[in-house]
């Protein structure tokens, strides 16, 4: 811009410059949250499965207990920010886990037993 000119005279058109970027940048651009989700639907799946089907409770808990640890990885290195998603997704995913093997631990004593 020259001295002694407005901005008016040098942008006659009237275009405005873009605002600058918030501080800290735009929040949930670019984060990938979808492992710490999955694992949280899978461990609250497999508590379900775990009541009903031993064996799918087990490793569904499994399952899910993997995909909350690397859904927890992720967001310590800043890369996805549902922290607790991820977490529950590993306490659902152990009890789900526990519960399917105390089921099948009672399958197999009330089969024993009745025989």
């Amino acid at each position: 811009m020259q001295p002694g000119t407005s901005p008016e005279e040098n942008n006659p058109q009237g275009f405005q410059p873009a605002p600058p970027p918030p501080p800290g940048g735009v929040p949930n651009q670019g984060q990938q949250n979808g492992l710490g989700l999955a694992g949280m639907i899978t461990g609250i799946a497999s508590i379900v499965l775990g009541l009903c089907l031993a064996f799918l409770g087990v490793i569904g808990g499994a399952v899910a207990i993997v995909l909350g640890v690397l859904g927890l990885k992720k967001v310590n290195a800043g890369e996805a920010n549902n922290r607790g998603m991820a977490l529950a997704g590993i306490i659902c995913g152990a009890i789900g886990a526990v519960i399917g093997i105390l089921n099948a631990i009672a399958s197999i004593a009330l089969m024993t037993a009745t025989s």
